[in-house]
């Protein structure tokens, strides 16, 4: 499920009053089911249960076509509704056509140049998202943001926070480099009306961050990671989850580029945000594939080496050791590869301090 997409807010007004008239039973029968299903629409969705929610909206449209008329601004946001809830249930290939439907009837009651119809763009080209293609969600992402343009200016929060919206989306389900125009006008626009330490200009920030990250460009990804951190860190929420995302991966970007040092900041941070449970299994922030040795690969031999080591109070590995090897040609390239490990040090009455007799791992296989 994608929890992250909004839900739509569309008021559909009780229709009991309208049909009280004696001799309108059945319409009155048809009012009373399609408020039911309306109203368990709106608890389901609110609620995130969205595979309930779809059926519930569903239900509301199809009685919405009997007793709405074909100028009615109901049936769009109906249509809408039911394509959202598709969508929210990872649905898309079923959510389309119902939003083409939607569209087609918010152009023909307002306009195709209305602000009505910005919405159901962007939610069609959160559904169009190709691996290998870009272009079907640019398509319906550009013909929103020209409208927001158009209606809320250049230099708007609207408009900057539907930048980002489509940068995200490209990023997160298409291909990444088209989502990098969005993302950094997304970051100037956002920057320009809300602020550098807003959240929304962080948010900016991280993905650019991300898809410098995913080019395999960690120098370029580190002052956008900082720029973004400077907007998630909070006092009153010290366990904000992108925050801690961010500081990880930083801790990559500083390791990708031999900066182990200013890594050490971020796991402790980490560290103080997700106190260690000892019976959890404690697992390495940044960890590199090992060095696959010449002898045993040209050989075909396979195995492992488990290690035993120290993590210190910033989270280096020291003092490794190793316990069983299967060969001993896998184990300096073992060796080679724990030395870059970095965790999050426990932390122990407010203060970070050394764990001892962390084990790990390290497995070749040839692929």
């Amino acid at each position: 499920m994608n929890s992250m997409r909004p839900i739509p807010k569309i008021l559909v007004l009780p229709m009991f009053a309208l049909f009280s008239v004696s001799g309108w039973t059945d319409e009155a029968n048809e009012v009373a089911s399609f408020n039911t299903a309306f109203t368990a629409y709106k608890q389901y969705a609110e609620a995130g249960d969205y595979q309930n929610a779809v059926l519930s909206a569903e239900q509301s449209y199809e009685i919405g076509k009997k007793i709405f008329d074909d100028s009615s601004p109901n049936l769009p946001a109906l249509a809408f509704n039911y394509g959202a809830m598709l969508a929210m249930a990872d649905l898309n290939e079923q959510a389309r056509p119902v939003l083409e439907e939607a569209l087609d009837l918010y152009e023909t009651i307002y306009g195709d140049d209305s602000v009505e119809l910005i919405p159901v763009l962007m939610q069609l080209g959160y559904v169009s998202a190709d691996a290998t293609n870009s272009k079907p969600q640019r398509r319906q992402f550009d013909r929103a943001l020209k409208l927001s343009r158009t209606h809320h200016g250049e230099e708007s929060e609207e408009y900057g926070g539907l930048l980002l919206q489509a940068g995200q989306d490209i990023l997160n389900k298409s291909v990444p480099r088209g989502s990098s125009k969005y993302l950094n006008e997304a970051y100037e626009v956002l920057g320009n009306v809300s602020g550098p330490l807003h959240p929304a200009t962080g948010v900016a920030a991280f993905n650019l961050g991300r898809l410098e990250m995913s080019r395999g460009n960690y120098k370029s990804a580190q002052p956008l990671l900082l720029a973004a951190l400077q907007s998630f860190e909070d006092p009153d929420r010290p366990d904000s989850h992108v925050e801690m995302t961010t500081h990880a991966f930083l801790i990559t970007a500083y390791q990708e580029t031999d900066q182990s040092e200013k890594a050490n900041q971020h796991c402790v941070a980490i560290g103080r945000m997700t106190p260690q449970d000892s019976d959890q299994d404690y697992l390495p922030l940044y960890r590199r594939a090992p060095r696959y040795p010449q002898t045993p690969l040209m050989n075909g031999w396979e195995g492992y080496v488990d290690i035993q080591f120290t993590v210190d109070d910033v989270g280096i590995i020291r003092e490794p050791t190793v316990v069983y090897a299967t060969r001993n040609g896998f184990v300096d390239a073992a060796l080679d590869a724990v030395s870059n490990f970095r965790y999050a040090p426990r932390f122990v009455d407010g203060r970070a301090v050394a764990t001892e007799g962390v084990k790990t791992r390290i497995s070749f296989q040839i692929e």
